[in-house]
C-alpha cells in the first residue's frame, strides 16, 4: 500500500493524521472495519476474514489489494463490504476481535483464511 493519504478521506477540522506506523496501537487515525465473503459450495462458513484499515493511510486499498489473491483461491464471488467506521486502531482492533470470536460462536471454526486475532 502507498503512505499518500487516501484524497476519499476527508479529515475533520483540526485532524491531524497519526504520522506514525500504521500497525501501532497509538494509531489515533479513523479505520474501517471490513468483512471478505464468497458463495460457498461446501456448506461451510462464507466469510473468509474480517480485516481493518487506517482510514486516512489506506483507505479501501487495503481490502482492494487482498480481493484479487482471494477470487484466485475462492472463485468469483469473493467480494467484501465495510462493516464499521471506528476513530481509531484500538476501536477496530477491538471490533474486529468481537466479530471474529462472534463468528466462532456460530461456526465453531475460524473465518476461513483469518490470521488474526484469534478467538478467545
Amino acid at each position: 500500500g502507498s503512505d499518500r493519504p487516501n484524497p476519499s478521506f476527508t479529515p475533520a477540522p483540526g485532524f491531524v493524521p497519526y504520522p506514525g506506523h500504521g500497525n501501532n496501537r497509538d494509531n489515533s487515525n479513523p479505520h474501517i472495519v471490513y468483512e471478505f465473503t464468497f458463495v460457498p459450495q461446501d456448506g461451510g462458513t462464507p466469510v473468509l476474514k474480517y480485516g481493518i484499515s487506517d482510514e486516512y493511510k489506506y483507505g479501501v486499498s487495503r481490502p482492494e489489494n487482498q480481493k484479487p489473491a482471494l477470487q484466485a483461491i475462492f472463485g468469483s464471488t469473493v467480494s467484501y463490504r465495510i462493516l464499521s467506521r471506528t476513530i481509531n486502531r484500538q476501536e477496530a482492533l477491538i471490533l474486529e476481535q468481537r466479530l471474529v470470536n462472534a463468528h466462532f460462536n456460530k461456526w465453531d471454526v475460524m473465518p476461513r483464511v483469518q490470521s488474526r486475532p484469534g478467538p478467545f
